[in-house]
């Protein structure tokens, strides 16, 4: 299936971002990659449909057709990058890259071997999932990550209002929530004294990074802040 050229008359227009989603139905606050207000500029959202977040933390092959429908139908728009908003795209990274124009990154876990090459050889990135179940070899292979040794994985699973926070999102969950999950991160902290970073897999995650960034002292790494990068790079001003 040849990709579709960007139609100069498209409907829409002035996306240089673009970002798969899913359908979701709980709270998506400032910071979450599926809220715009996170963004200082346009993004272009498309949803993948017929996909369901279990297929996709999975890698099912089911999901192969209708997000190359969905990464096709970004490019017709002409975005100049394409993005996951959720990080259980890492299971579609390399496959994405093998027929899109574009540049994708289609999880912050395409960012992990960027992170480690930075880190000082003794440290370890701390990886957030949403579930630790979603961390696979095949996350690994498509995302390029060589180095699983040097990764801490944990689940956002384990902060206790965690289910809560997705059932109903009320605004005591989230409040205990964020700060169920801020204390989280420095028990762990204080348990893998060798974290030199957080990298947040979780796209509700990016939302807490300053609480967590200063709670902790470390580097904070999410979906949200890359895309803010990736904007830059393919909307670069002239410096003269």
């Amino acid at each position: 299936m040849a990709a579709p050229r960007p139609n100069k008359y498209a409907a829409l227009a002035g996306f240089k971002v673009g970002i798969l989603m899913l359908e979701t139905e709980h709270v998506l606050l400032p910071g979450n990659v599926q809220n715009a207000s996170s963004f200082p500029f346009p993004v272009l959202y498309q949803t993948v449909e017929g996909l369901n977040f279990p297929q996709l933390a999975s890698g099912d092959p089911s999901g192969d057709a209708p997000i190359k429908v969905a990464v096709l139908k970004l490019q017709s728009m002409g975005v100049s990058v394409i993005v996951g908003a959720c990080g259980s795209f890492a299971n579609w990274q390399s496959r994405i890259a093998q027929y899109a124009e574009v540049p994708v990154y289609a999880s912050i876990m395409a960012q992990v071997p960027f992170v480690l090459a930075g880190l000082p050889y003794h440290q370890k990135l701390g990886v957030v999932f949403a579930t630790k179940s979603a961390c696979t070899p095949r996350v690994f292979e498509e995302c390029n990550i060589t180095a699983p040794e040097r990764l801490v994985i944990l689940g956002a699973e384990d902060v206790p209002s965690f289910n809560a926070f997705y059932e109903n999102g009320s605004p005591k969950v989230r409040a205990a929530f964020r700060k169920e999950f801020v204390q989280f991160l420095v028990q762990e902290k204080a348990r893998h004294p060798e974290i030199g970073a957080w990298l947040f897999q979780c796209s509700e995650l990016p939302v807490y990074a300053a609480e967590v960034q200063q709670a902790t002292g470390l580097p904070v790494y999410d979906q949200s802040l890359l895309i803010e990068h990736l904007h830059g790079t393919v909307n670069r001003r002239p410096y003269l």
